[in-house]
């Protein structure tokens, strides 16, 4: 990676994403993933000192480290709109896909973010994730846009790390 500044540097991101359930026996392709955010949480207890009179902090611990993450999809796909609405897919005799809302409340997965990005360096994630309800999905999307499937997810911790982020640069 060159060393700052540099404008190789800045990067144009692109990116697809794979998903494996507990019951998947390889990653599945979610397809194109239109935003990603990992977002960190340090929990912190601050000790205050008044010997001198002022108080002042002497000491700070950390108590509480976490992670979540938010991610974008833009293929409605049945297992991606399950994942969002916590569910599994069933089909019927006559081969449709159904969905019944909120029937896997604890879905954890393992998922995989992939940069295919052109310009700048490609990122990727790799992660085991707790799915989390948060957003809407809309049935119509508004104005002709695309419709987006919102995922909020908590990140666990697996072999000691709450996922892991690997920088790699364009062949």
């Amino acid at each position: 990676m060159p060393a700052s500044p540099d404008t190789g540097n800045y990067r144009i991101p692109a990116a697809t994403v794979e998903i494996k359930k507990a019951d998947d026996i390889a990653y599945v392709s979610a397809g194109n993933l239109v935003d990603f955010v990992y977002t960190p949480t340090v929990t912190k207890k601050e000790h205050f000192s008044a010997s001198g009179g002022l108080r002042g902090k002497d000491f700070t611990a950390v108590t509480q480290v976490a992670a979540s993450i938010k991610a974008t999809l833009d293929e409605n796909t049945a297992r991606n709109i399950a994942m969002f609405m916590l569910a599994d897919v069933d089909t019927n005799t006559a081969g449709d896909e159904i969905i019944d809302p909120l029937t896997q409340p604890n879905l954890t997965v393992d998922i995989k973010l992939t940069a295919v990005n052109t310009i700048g360096p490609m990122i990727d994630f790799e992660g085991n994730v707790t799915i989390s309800p948060s957003g809407d999905f809309n049935l119509m999307a508004d104005n002709d846009d695309f419709a987006q499937i919102p995922l909020v997810a908590d990140v666990n911790k697996k072999d000691g790390r709450y996922g892991r982020f690997t920088v790699r640069q364009q062949a």
